[in-house]
């Protein structure tokens, strides 16, 4: 009877664990035989079609920030991006993990804190080194003095820019999971990477160069053609970058060394720490740690992680409870957004993936962000050449900043220059905007109880397309097309259907900006 039911329930077009979430509240509570029935039920089916059972989940994952100076708008892309799509997906009822973490390793932070509290010889211009970077920290950063002068350590610089990228995302309503927001520079994050870097060891692929530095051997044939393999299988939004990245993998080289004598990071002995670029490719599963460690009774994150290691590395469906089963049946990043110049890394992370992890538990899709130029130079914020959220956000407020970022550059996945006179225009839109809303509303009131004839649905499955595909440009420019001339004869019901499509896609573009209670 129950092999009969499951083959019902597919072959009517739903899958049975979405049958038993969708009717789980129907069962009663104080029978836990109901609940083992429907679990024991998905798992026995999924593990037939080999996929995870945790279909209501959504993991989006985003590389960490780097919080050697504010936010530019170049990086901001990367979560309005990844915002819109947990909206999209928590819209369709998925639980949705949007993590946000910072990188506290590397040389920047170091060597600026280390000009900033010594005295150097002046150059040729009369300005010593420790001026100058005081001059970018003041004038291009635009960071009070009385903060630059309490910049005693480097994680003093990475803590306060840490948080004001917090605070500026928070102000354009990205919706990510902050209450566990972590920085690397902690015990438990060493402890993960160390599990990692022993199981890189088990699986002999950590060797000594031809350099003699300890590396990871990207030289083994049978790695480097799974590993591509399971790349050509990943989905982009844009397949335009793919062929890019899978050039990449000709730039991977076993005379990489995995660590270096000075910088912040992971410590690997006494004497070496590891390159940033090296200690990061499966964070992910630290960000499920995060997520579920309130749980955790256990303080030993070392046994955590390698019972999560070794269960990734089977192929059996996690059936426990546990903090490492938590983990495992989250993994599996759904959507990775990157920058387009993080292709070797991105290359190196599927590396990471495919020796460590079952196929089940690898990121699925990608979507690529183009890097921004002002006057046809390259962003960059020690240059002084880079647009920062903040000052975005203190010139044209919340929404303004969040609406530029959005109508910047076509497709958020193509290489852009910045237009400086685009600010203006979002104003002129978002004017325009509120006094449409407020037009519509007013013939709404006349009969807030009309029905909806749905003379808008093909424009509103036009919206949702270009939603689903990037395209928030053309979305928002589909909502003006749609707004009636306040001239025009408009019904309440038509009124009604135009504001609750405004209401739930202005609720995942541009979050509270429709304040109107439909």
């Amino acid at each position: 009877m129950l092999i009969g039911g499951i083959n019902w329930i597919r072959t009517n077009g739903q899958s049975f664990a979405g049958f038993c979430l969708t009717n789980l509240a129907m069962m009663p509570s104080t029978n836990s035989k109901y609940t083992t029935i429907i679990y024991n039920c998905q798992l026995i089916l999924e593990k037939m079609r080999g996929a995870n059972f945790m279909e209501n989940k959504f993991l989006i994952s985003l590389p960490y920030i780097y919080p050697v100076c504010p936010i530019s708008i170049d990086h901001a892309r990367m979560f309005v991006v990844a915002d819109i799509n947990a909206r999209m997906q928590r819209k369709k009822g998925k639980e949705v993990c949007f993590p946000i973490a910072a990188h506290f390793s590397g040389v920047t932070a170091e060597k600026a804190c280390e000009l900033l509290n010594k005295k150097i010889s002046k150059d040729e211009e009369g300005y010593t080194e420790k001026e100058k970077m005081y001059n970018i920290f003041l004038k291009v950063y635009q960071t009070p003095d009385s903060i630059i002068r309490a910049f005693k350590t480097p994680e003093d610089i990475l803590n306060y820019y840490s948080y004001q990228t917090i605070w500026n995302l928070k102000e354009i309503n990205v919706s990510c999971d902050y209450e566990n927001f972590y920085t690397t520079n902690t015990e438990e994050f060493e402890t993960f990477v160390k599990v990692m870097f022993e199981f890189y060891e088990k699986h002999k692929i950590l060797i000594l160069n031809s350099k003699n530095e300890l590396a990871l051997n990207y030289d083994d044939e049978e790695w480097k053609e799974k590993t591509l393999e399971n790349f050509k299988k990943i989905d982009f939004i844009q397949s335009f970058h793919k062929p890019n990245f899978i050039g990449a993998f000709d730039n991977i080289r076993s005379d990489w060394g995995l660590l270096r004598e000075y910088g912040m990071g992971i410590k690997y002995n006494e004497k070496y720490i590891i390159d940033p670029m090296f200690d990061s490719e499966l964070f992910t599963l630290f960000d499920l740690y995060m997520k579920f460690r309130k749980d955790n009774e256990s303080k030993n994150v070392y046994d955590i992680f390698e019972k999560v290691f070794e269960k990734l590395n089977k192929d059996e469906i996690e059936e426990n409870n546990d903090l490492p089963s938590k983990i495992v049946n989250w993994m599996g990043t759904d959507l990775f957004v990157c920058e387009e110049h993080l292709k070797t890394w991105v290359v190196k992370k599927t590396y990471a993936e495919t020796l460590l992890l079952k196929p089940r538990y690898h990121t699925k899709k990608y979507f690529i962000t183009g890097m921004g130029s002002i006057n046809h130079q390259r962003m960059s914020s020690s240059r002084g050449t880079a647009v920062l959220l903040k000052d975005m956000i203190e010139n044209y407020g919340n929404h303004n900043a969040r609406l530029i970022i959005l109508m910047t550059g076509g497709h958020p996945s193509k290489l852009y220059n910045y237009d400086v006179n685009l600010p203006k225009t979002v104003i002129d839109m978002t004017k325009n905007f509120k006094e449409y809303i407020n037009f519509l509303n007013s013939i709404y009131m006349k009969n807030r109880n009309a029905s909806i004839n749905n003379e808008y649905e093909k424009d509103k499955e036009e919206i949702e397309k270009n939603i689903e595909t990037g395209y928030y440009q053309q979305a928002i420019v589909h909502m003006m097309k749609i707004m009636p001339k306040k001239n025009k004869q408009i019904t309440p019901s038509q009124a009604k259907e135009i504001l609750n499509i405004y209401k739930e896609y202005l609720d995942i573009l541009l979050p509270n900006f429709l304040t109107i209670n439909l």
